[in-house]
């Protein structure tokens, strides 16, 4: 049965906690990353989200793109966590890691490759069966007609290996008994 409401984070106007993401470690633990403002937050539950540690800051990003489904993105592997967010200001795609549960933090890495050309603000991450990350994000128009993008774009200064497909967001992973298969849609296929 479900109880009554967890505040994770509270604020209002330009400080509320904005665009709420959620991952679950195999032993039950529950992450949410969020936004306020320009910086993104972590918490943490070990108690089936019941109740949830202080929020942490990881980063400041500046024109950190939040609302109409924008905002920060997380995934959990084991003990390693990635999360990842958009400045609309930079055009940049930034994931951190942790690799204890989000005790410390990565600096952040830009995932894309070719200027501003993400600052739509649209992406969405998933974990591969090995760890590694997988991220999608929607490309700006005008930057895509004039630029050729490998995909996908592999990078190792990320902590695990971070792979960027580039078109409309959504990622996920299906892993049958016999088979395991990524999954990517993107504007008008998948």
């Amino acid at each position: 049965h479900a109880g009554p409401p967890v505040v994770i984070s509270a604020g209002q106007g330009d400080r509320a906690p904005r665009q709420p993401r959620i991952a679950i470690a195999e032993d039950g633990r529950i992450f949410a990353a969020f936004g306020i403002g320009e910086e993104v937050w972590i918490a943490t539950s070990d108690a089936s989200g019941q109740s949830f540690t202080e929020a942490r800051r990881i980063a400041h990003v500046p024109k950190l793109a939040l609302g109409m489904r924008r905002g920060p993105r997380i995934t959990v592997s084991g003990k390693a966590l990635t999360v990842s967010v958009i400045s609309h200001q930079t055009g940049s795609l930034i994931a951190w890691t942790s690799e204890d549960w989000g005790g410390h933090w990565s600096d952040g890495v830009v995932v894309n490759t070719v200027p501003r050309s993400a600052r739509e603000g649209l992406h969405a991450m998933a974990n591969g069966p090995d760890g590694s990350v997988f991220l999608v994000c929607q490309i700006f128009e005008a930057v895509q007609r004039k630029s050729t993008f490998p995909s996908p774009k592999i990078t190792e200064r990320a902590g695990p290996r971070i792979h960027l497909f580039t078109d409309h967001p959504q990622v996920a992973f299906a892993n049958a008994a016999t088979h395991q298969s990524l999954l990517v849609a993107m504007d008008g296929f998948e």
